[in-house]
């Protein structure tokens, strides 16, 4: 059997649809504004990546996973400061940046 690191609490996938050439600017604020806010709210582990199957054409897709052990807590901050810190952003860029925030919840020890 494999060994994993037991988690517990939950893990916040936020998926962000962009137009292709706006990339840099979204890691920019994901980097200056948007971690650093869900980090001070007590989320940890932030992991940024690239999706890249069933992306339309000329979109560019990324997803955030951060994790936070108290479910009712990132669910607060994602309703909350979370949102606020999005929706600012979202003013800026309008229909070019939509966004979607799915929880996660890990069962690792169940599988491996």
């Amino acid at each position: 059997r494999r060994t994993c690191r037991q988690m517990t609490g939950v893990i916040i996938n936020t998926t962000f649809f962009i137009p292709e050439g706006k990339e840099r600017g979204l890691k920019i604020w994901l980097r200056d504004r948007f971690i650093p806010a869900a980090m001070a709210a007590g989320f940890t582990a932030p992991h940024f990546m690239q999706v890249t199957t069933n992306v339309q054409p000329g979109m560019a897709v990324f997803a955030l996973h951060l994790s936070h052990d108290s479910a009712d807590a990132a669910d607060a901050w994602l309703h909350g400061e979370g949102a606020s810190v999005i929706g600012t952003e979202a003013e800026l860029h309008g229909e070019d940046f939509l966004w979607i925030h799915s929880t996660l919840i890990p069962l690792d020890e169940e599988v491996l």
